[in-house]
């Protein structure tokens, strides 16, 4: 004999006592059905047989041990109203005393009982095995039927309730020969095709089909909105099918057309293309001066003028002396004074671009630990306790006999292991809340280092409160007096803003022209000659082949690379050619070009005719200067100016990341126009979906999916295009907003970008869940399956008991995971360095190449980087981290499969932007930890998708085993309720108490403004539109600050009057032959 030990509801026993009760039964294992007026004790023998008996109405908990005999003697179990015998091979009422004992059963009990059986059979080994009944799950995987009747059979039985005929009997096949098949009596009707590949009987494969040709794959009727065309059907609206598909025909036929064309073309602008190619090289990350132990001083220096021509500065002269531009430097010419960043730079440790960036590549890889440790951790609970977790729900099931298999064995597989999923996700949760706080205090920690290197930021202090002052006015100067004295610190100098929104294009492209005026001024005098004679600026091109073309050549090409007035000279032509306007060689005065005086004065007037905003940069001397004087004023309660109070802060922001245009928005209207915005996001998303996803979803709805037909291959394209559509319309959509909102700082833009960004995609990934959803119902309803309990999924009562059916679990969970490998994983970011990066740079230098007259500033726009750097990498990684988060919602096959694809892809995309970062996109700069504190902010999605998935998993847990649980919207809002406390309480933690657990290292810095100047060619003051305007109009320094341009530093001449202090040679640009 032998023992074990069993937990179960079990009887008070008024027939024999237990210890009789353990030697009379062989094998058995008890439960205790509670199923009012009667209960009963269900044994189960090893082969899987299925006994009751009536043991009366008292019934207690206890533990007790089951031990096996031989004989049943001295135990009656009444069956039918005669004694059981151990060589009983009848199975009575199974599905009655299954439901019953179901909610008793434990985990090894029930999976010994299969409740997906519903009308009694006998079964008898020696009956013809032709018309043998056998259930699903005793058939095996492999087995095949006999020669005389070779294909399986399902074999249903049918009730009427009212007016509608329902199922009864599932999952019991039969083999039978093809003339059999829907014929014989209890078969399935609908399946009378005899399939040779798979052996059995089926639904003849013709999709819309409601009545089938006997035994052949034709259709006899269709379905409403079809038509029967040669046994086929086919839809009314099919033509339609045709108008997207000739239009991407003709596109891409138009497209290639093109293509060969400028192939074609020949070669007329080699100099635009390299012009262009040479700014896209320059104005990519590159390491600072200080890197590669260049000299400052070794540059040529400006001479500085004297007393008489700083008088006839100030009176308009023009002629002031310069800079010899064609000086031989000191240093050799071969020499790299700022080159690239190596692609071996550890981006983890080394701010290339601000020290946000290095907290961004942190993310990203905090996120691959993430899943390397779910995975781990996953493949030691699934391996310890039952290996069979890797494969639940992944089973396929194409036929009707496979999906018996699955339902049976999967179901029982995930009830009986469900603790473990439940507590795998208590864990999980756990860890990855204390992991991810802890990795937000080495973010923090890790800013506050990166933060104590010095930068412009250190020297400024933002003034608040000022009155508008007028242009006209030396407001630069009267302020300097004023912080100076107020604060007793040595000011450099103050950056003022300006309100210029309205007037934001004449100003751009009166810095774009001086910009041209000085580069074509500082070229080599043989050069600027051979510039005038062969250029000739050229108008928009004539002809058949720009009229058929044109639109596509248009697209790659600066707006203005074709002037108006077809014989006008650009800007840079007449500054070389000279005439009224001069252009000093070396980076001296620089006027309006020849012919347009009235433009200079009418710049002029604008300059002068400009009002402040009520803030201003305040640039100090050493750091130290500036805390000192932000904490005098802080005592002092601020300063009185004009009737104003004035105050001092201290922002954390570079001098290139200030949205200058800006700070005429009062800081009470951003979030107004903030909310304004989100709902410009959400009416063009119902718009998107109205227009895009309602015609989907009524095709969805009304598709038959008849014997489990689902929509073909063209609807799965079709979805996809709505997705990823979808994404990129969202993607300018946000980015827009985030612009027009008003924000002071590019890192605020880039936060709320991210934040509008990842809502708008979780809101399109909802509705994608939404319509599979739909179409996986659908398809396990037309198959006819059914639950484990022997429920057909159509007749389920509630949304939850649908959810947690175990088809429903099992398809949901395969669309889910098809949906994140490869589509969202992986292939956007496998096409995005193609269609994104690669394929825009080759087309823009064949467009360029072909046209003469574009140069200059305009050859550099068309060959400018597609796509630059944002903060939408931020978003991709919470959207798939959540993605990942839903599939705990499925069975567990998939879990291990997704977190390897989610590491896999990952692990990608990390190098990938590694290499995007230092080699492809324009140089950008994070300066601050608000974009990496939004991110932490934003985790609290999938870890509360997480937490969700614990209370539906838990609450299935407790349902299946008879005790209180919700069901319904009960549960729903409960799973609500614990969502939003869990956002409150992780953004709680994340802002209030995690801080306290960080101690300040701050670090002043010993050097001077003038020193890190010489060093970093963007400060409060090149980067100020209207202060350059104003030092060449206004103050007329001579050479004055010129804007400064990301890949242009080398137009930046030194003079500390205009507060510029960088000087450099031009960068040695990429080869890109």
């Amino acid at each position: 004999m032998h023992s074990k030990v069993i937990r179960q509801r079990e009887i008070n026993f008024c027939l024999p006592p237990l210890w009789l009760l353990s030697l009379s039964l062989p094998s058995w294992k008890f439960a205790v059905a509670r199923s009012p007026p009667h209960r009963y004790a269900v044994g189960v023998q090893a082969d899987g047989r299925l006994m009751r008996a009536d043991v009366g109405p008292d019934a207690v908990e206890q533990e007790y041990a089951v031990q096996s005999s031989s004989s049943v003697d001295g135990w009656n179990l009444d069956i039918e109203g005669r004694q059981a015998t151990a060589n009983d091979a009848v199975l009575t009422e199974p599905v009655e005393v299954a439901e019953a004992v179901a909610p008793t059963l434990s985990r090894e009990t029930e999976s010994l009982v299969s409740t997906a059986d519903s009308t009694p059979v006998v079964f008898n080994s020696d009956s013809d095995p032709c018309k043998l009944v056998r259930r699903a799950y005793e058939i095996g995987t492999d087995e095949v039927c006999p020669e005389q009747c070779p294909f399986w059979a399902e074999v249903k039985t049918h009730e009427w309730h009212g007016s509608e005929r329902r199922v009864t009997s599932f999952c019991n096949f039969r083999c039978v020969n093809s003339h059999d098949c829907g014929k014989a009596e209890g078969l399935n009707p609908d399946a009378s095709v005899a399939d040779e590949k798979k052996m059995i009987c089926r639904h003849c494969d013709v999709s819309a089909c409601e009545t089938c040709v006997k035994h052949e794959d034709e259709c006899y009727t269709c379905f409403s909105g079809y038509d029967l065309v040669n046994g086929k059907c086919l839809s009314k609206f099919r033509h339609l099918h045709w108008i997207p598909l000739v239009l991407v025909s003709a596109l891409l036929v138009y497209f290639l057309a093109w293509y060969l064309d400028l192939l074609c073309r020949p070669v007329t602008n080699e100099e635009g293309v390299q012009d262009g190619l040479r700014l896209r090289s320059l104005s990519k990350l590159r390491m600072p001066k200080t890197r590669h132990g260049t000299v400052p001083e070794a540059l040529p220096q400006p001479p500085q003028p004297d007393a008489q021509a700083l008088s006839t500065m100030q009176n308009g002269a023009s002629n002031a002396a310069g800079v010899d531009a064609a000086a031989a430097p000191t240093e050799s010419e071969d020499q790299d004074t700022r080159p690239l960043w190596p692609l071996s730079t550890n981006l983890l440790r080394e701010p290339v671009a601000g020290p946000g960036t290095v907290l961004h590549f942190r993310y990203q890889i905090a996120i691959i630990v993430w899943a390397v440790a779910l995975f781990l951790f996953w493949a030691t609970v699934a391996g310890t306790h039952d290996r069979r977790l890797f494969e639940v729900g992944t089973q396929k099931a194409t036929t009707p006999r496979d999906l018996c298999h699955a339902v049976h064995e999967g179901y029982q597989i995930q009830r009986n292991t469900l603790w473990i999923k439940v507590l795998f996700l208590l864990l999980a949760y756990i860890a990855s809340m204390f992991g991810f706080f802890l990795f937000a205090k080495l973010q923090l920690q890790c800013y506050q280092t990166l933060d104590n290197h010095t930068t412009m930021k250190d020297f400024m202090a933002l003034v608040v409160g000022l009155p508008r002052l007028q242009g006209q006015q030396p407001v630069e100067s009267i302020l300097k007096e004023l912080l100076a004295r107020e604060s007793g610190q040595e000011v450099v100098g103050v950056s003022v803003c300006w309100d210029f929104r309205d007037h934001e294009e004449t100003v751009m492209q009166a810095l774009e022209e001086s910009i041209a005026q000085t580069e074509a001024a500082t070229q080599q005098p043989q050069q600027g000659s051979e510039a005038a004679t062969q250029v000739q600026p050229q108008g928009q091109p004539q002809g058949l082949r720009w009229k058929i073309f044109g639109p596509w050549d248009q697209l790659f090409l600066d707006a203005d690379a074709f002037p108006a007035n077809n014989g006008s000279g650009s800007s840079s032509d007449a500054a070389v050619e000279g005439g009224n306007g001069t252009a000093e060689q070396g980076g001296g005065v620089v006027d309006m070009p020849r012919g347009a005086p009235d433009e200079a004065k009418a710049l002029e007037e604008l300059v002068h005719g400009l009002c402040s905003t009520n803030c201003a940069f305040a640039v100090f001397k050493t750091e130290e200067a500036r805390d000192a004087a932000i904490q005098v004023f802080d005592e002092k309660q601020g300063a009185n100016f004009n009737g104003k109070r004035i105050k001092l802060q201290k922002v954390d922001a570079e001098p290139d990341t200030v949205c200058w245009q800006h700070f005429s928005i009062e800081p009470w209207r951003v979030p107004k126009r903030l909310f304004v915005g989100v709902l410009i996001v959400l009416v063009l998303l119902v718009v998107w979906t109205v227009l895009f996803y309602l015609p989907y979803a009524s095709f969805v709805f009304s598709f038959s999916y008849q014997d489990g037909a689902e929509p073909g291959n063209f609807m799965s394209y079709l979805l996809s295009f709505v997705t990823v559509g979808g994404n990129l319309f969202m993607y300018a959509v946000c980015a827009a907003v985030s612009e027009q909102v008003g924000f002071r700082f590019g890192d605020e833009r880039e936060a709320c970008y991210m934040v509008l960004y990842t809502a708008a995609v979780l809101l399109n990934i909802s509705l994608d869940m939404a319509v599979t959803a739909i179409v996986s119902y659908r398809t396990m309803v037309g198959r006819g399956a059914h639950t484990f309990g022997g429920k057909l999924i159509s007749e389920l009562p509630t949304y939850d008991s649908v959810f947690e059916s175990y088809p429903m679990q099992k398809a949901l969970g395969n669309q889910l995971y098809c949906y994140c490998w490869p589509s969202c994983f992986f292939t956007p970011f496998f096409l995005e360095p193609v269609f994104a990066l690669q394929l825009p740079f080759h087309l823009g230098k064949l467009v360029l190449r072909s046209h003469s007259g574009v140069r200059g500033r305009a050859a550099e726009r068309t060959l400018t980087s597609f796509m630059v750097m944002d903060t939408g990498r931020y978003a991709d990684v919470v959207i798939n981290m959540s993605l990942t988060a839903l599939i705990l919602f499925f069975p567990s096959g998939y879990l291990w499969k997704t977190l390897l694809a989610l590491i896999f892809s990952h692990i990608y995309i990390y190098f990938y932007d590694h290499y995007r970062v230092l080699r492809c996109v324009p140089g950008f700069n994070y300066s601050s930890a608000t974009i990496d504190k939004c991110a932490l902010r934003i985790l609290a999605v999938p870890l509360g998708l997480v937490v969700v998935a614990l209370i539906i998993k838990r609450n299935k847990d407790t349902c299946d085993y008879g005790s209180h649980c919700l069901k319904g919207k009960y549960l729903w809002f409960l799973c609500f309720d614990v969502f939003c406390v869990h956002l409150l309480v992780h953004w709680i933690l994340l802002d209030f108490v995690m801080p306290r657990f960080v101690h300040s290292s701050v670090q002043r810095s010993d050097h001077t403004f003038e020193e890190v100047a010489e060093e970093i060619p963007c400060n409060w003051f090149s980067t100020n539109p209207i202060y350059c305007l104003r030092s060449r109009v206004f103050y007329k320094h001579n050479p004055p600050c010129v804007y400064y341009v990301r890949g242009k530093e080398h137009l930046m001449r030194k003079n500390p009057e205009a507060f510029v202090h960088f000087e450099d040679k031009e960068a040695k640009p990429e080869d890109f032959s």
